[in-house]
């Protein structure tokens, strides 16, 4: 993303500054970077495995949809 021109500090700063004509899974990709957010900052929260599936799933569509690879 930063390649792209969204220098924002954090992931979310950066998802803050895309819209659905960039990426249309944007609100997935901003559901799953909470999901992420809670497993790295809460130690007690309980990522269910379709969670973690759903995650990674929507991230692989974004780096697709962004042409990352």
């Amino acid at each position: 993303l930063e390649k792209m021109g969204y220098p924002e500090q954090s992931l979310g700063e950066k998802l803050d500054q895309l819209t659905k004509d960039t990426l249309p899974n944007i609100s997935q990709v901003r559901e799953a970077n909470k999901i992420q957010n809670n497993v790295v900052r809460d130690p007690d929260y309980r990522l269910t495995l379709e969670q973690a599936k759903s995650v990674v799933l929507t991230y692989e569509q974004a780096l697709h949809e962004l042409e990352v690879f």
